[in-house]
């Protein structure tokens, strides 16, 4: 064998490798199956429980909360509400020392947890309702 035979092989093998790789990718994106670091991230959830039809997302819909997850009109937001009873940057939700908590960015028609306008940060634990415009959220684990 010629070493520019070897090399055709070497390089059709590095190819079916990376094409394995990225078929596997999409294969686990696609079934929502996360790698154990990405796992490590997403410990909440909030399901949409209460939403009017114009902002154009649906009702049981799950949204992940990451460390630090932004909530807002705006669409640089984690989660955006195309609601204009929803301020630019609304609210933020965020883990931290395996707590969940929101704060309220100073909306202008605040954020309801549990009925109740919070002010500044508020804890949050799974079965929590929280309001932002006329969306309802519950907090899920």
């Amino acid at each position: 064998m010629s070493a520019g035979l070897i090399l055709r092989y070497v390089i059709i093998a590095i190819i079916y490798i990376i094409l394995f790789r990225i078929v596997r990718i999409m294969y686990l994106d696609l079934k929502g199956i996360r790698s154990d670091d990405e796992r490590k991230d997403i410990t909440y959830a909030l399901e949409v429980i209460d939403v009017p039809g114009s902002i154009g997302i649906a009702r049981g819909s799950l949204y992940p909360v990451h460390k630090l997850t932004s909530i807002g009109r705006k669409a640089d937001n984690s989660i955006t509400l195309n609601d204009p009873y929803v301020s630019s940057y609304h609210a933020q939700i965020y883990i931290e020392n395996d707590g969940l908590f929101i704060k309220d960015l100073n909306s202008t028609n605040g954020t309801i947890k549990n009925g109740i306008r919070i002010k500044g940060v508020e804890r949050l634990q799974s079965g929590d309702v929280i309001e932002i415009g006329r969306t309802s959220f519950k907090v899920v684990e």
